[in-house]
């Protein structure tokens, strides 16, 4: 089955670093100008006002991600990107300089992905590399550790104010529906890349 067409207009890319290897995450949305957020720009759900639009989001955002990494984990940066003519153009940049909070180290190469299913019945995939998680493990919500549940919660939020789940979208330009499973597996290029086969 091919990928799902990219028709979401914008994301936001965040660059994090694991022992001396970057890797990145990407979250398709829709931006709107905002004088007022240091970005220059606003994500929905984020109403304007000074520094509580893009830079809120990605703050409230980080918030769920470093409980999920170690503290050999370093989130550095983020991009808000809008796709014209088949590229991404970077509208505006900003410093991270977060830490994970989980004690001891990453597994190398670890992969986990969260599976959401948005409203028009399209993938959305949520890939973590080099989490301390170790691989074989696939679960529902059920037996998902608490930040894990944390994440999969503010993705599922719609309404009521700031959540993932009212600026998240997927590459076809849908809001989140419902969570499917978490996979942790062993990324082979990531593997390749740390020499170990």
């Amino acid at each position: 089955m091919a990928p799902t067409p990219i028709t979401a207009s914008d994301r936001i890319n965040i660059a994090y670093t694991v022992n001396g290897l970057t890797h990145h995450l990407r979250f398709y949305t829709d931006v709107s100008t905002d004088s007022t957020d240091p970005t220059g720009y606003t994500v929905p759900g984020y109403p304007a006002g000074a520094s509580a639009g893009a830079s809120q989001a990605v703050a409230d955002l980080i918030v769920l991600l470093k409980a999920l990494f170690a503290s050999d984990c370093s989130f550095d940066t983020f991009s808000i990107e809008q796709y014209v003519s088949g590229a991404w153009v970077v509208l505006a940049t900003g410093s991270i300089g977060v830490t994970g909070t989980i004690s001891g180290s990453s597994h190398p190469a670890s992969e986990v992905t969260m599976t959401f299913y948005s409203a028009t019945h399209k993938f959305i995939r949520v890939v973590l590399l080099e989490t301390p998680d170790a691989p074989p493990i696939r679960q529902g919500y059920g037996t998902l550790g608490s930040n894990y549940k944390a994440f999969v919660d503010d993705m599922l939020v719609r309404t009521g104010g700031k959540h993932l789940g009212t600026w998240v979208k997927s590459r076809g330009d849908s809001f989140v529906q419902t969570f499917l499973a978490e996979v942790v597996a062993l990324n082979r290029r990531v593997r390749r890349r740390r020499g170990l086969g």
